[in-house]
């Protein structure tokens, strides 16, 4: 089997574990939705996860962030900054690709018993 195929069905079910994270803490408040960055690799090894982190990146002062929690404790619902829309988007773009990967893979081995029945 191909690496660069193995490299990419663990990026995509990287992508879609952490849509799928986003999603179940849609209605917690405050919740800060993470992302996935995919990357291209050299040559033989395809594509992998650049990185997944919060979409916040910036570090928060602790003021801020005692201003924050006091809003929550006061405030019955701060939404969530999870974007169903861009999450539905990611999860597609997930199946697609771990489709096409598995697809690749699959004509590979048929191609690969192919070769071997014309020699044996």
């Amino acid at each position: 089997m191909s690496n660069a195929n193995i490299n990419a069905l663990n990026a995509f079910s990287t992508m879609v574990s952490v849509s799928a994270h986003n999603i179940a803490n849609v209605s917690t408040p405050s919740f800060t939705s993470s992302r996935v960055a995919l990357e291209s690799m050299l040559a033989p090894n395809g594509v992998h996860v650049q990185n997944s982190a919060n979409q916040n990146t910036s570090e928060t002062p602790p003021e801020i962030q005692a201003e924050r929690a006091r809003l929550d404790s006061t405030t019955p619902s701060n939404p969530s900054q999870v974007d169903l829309a861009r999450e539905m988007v990611n999860l597609n773009v997930a199946e697609n690709g771990f489709a096409a990967n598995v697809q690749a893979i699959r004509t590979e081995d048929e191609m690969s018993r192919q070769i071997i029945e014309m020699v044996t």
